[in-house]
């Protein structure tokens, strides 16, 4: 159904029935989003252009790596315990998918060296050029020039995810919070954010 509606296919051994029938709810979260921000309502041709023929992957080298991460293109790995992340799975599946949109939006690895939504996003709330089109930031503590306004805040500091101030570390992190707090918690987000997004994304 998967591939059938989408374009979605998973690879590799060992997927649980709980980590599909979670896929494939959040391709029809993203589709219900897409579709009601769309100027046309086009959603499904939305996603065929940035999310279609999605490769979800177990992580290969979990061992050495813990971490979901969507690395270029339109690769998703996700640990093997990613269904019981207790921030959410399907919060973590769609800021990995922001990943995939970001990639689209530009040459496949906008993640890695620019170029693409994240990029466009971060100067929209407050970034310089300069500071987004630097390749470094987007690997340590990026602070990028956004402000404290403006960038993602944390209700627990004690929380060893710190899931929220995590969307501070690079343009790519950013931007994968922004697409996810779009389409399940918008009120969690900072102040525009979301609406900045969708422009950038949708044309709103």
């Amino acid at each position: 159904m998967l591939k059938e509606e989408f374009g979605w296919t998973t690879h590799g051994e060992g997927w649980l029935y709980q980590e599909i029938k979670t896929i494939y709810k959040a391709a029809y979260d993203i589709l219900g989003y897409a579709n009601r921000t769309v100027r046309s309502g086009a959603g499904l041709g939305w996603m065929g252009k940035y999310l279609g023929d999605v490769k979800f992957f177990h992580n290969p080298i979990e061992r050495y790596f813990p971490k979901n991460f969507a690395p270029v293109g339109n690769t998703v790995y996700l640990l093997s315990d990613w269904s019981n992340d207790p921030r959410g799975p399907a919060n973590v599946l769609a800021h990995e998918l922001g990943h995939v949109v970001d990639n689209r939006s530009a040459h496949g690895t906008a993640v890695w060296i620019g170029g693409g939504f994240g990029d466009d996003l971060a100067i929209k709330m407050g970034s310089s050029q300069e500071e987004v089109g630097s390749t470094y930031p987007r690997f340590t503590n990026y602070s990028g020039g956004i402000s404290p306004t403006n960038a993602w805040v944390g209700d627990d500091d004690s929380d060893p995810y710190r899931w929220v101030r995590y969307g501070n570390r690079s343009t790519a992190d950013y931007f994968g919070h922004a697409f996810s707090f779009a389409i399940y918690n918008p009120s969690g987000a900072p102040v525009g954010v979301v609406d900045a997004m969708n422009s950038i994304v949708f044309g709103n």
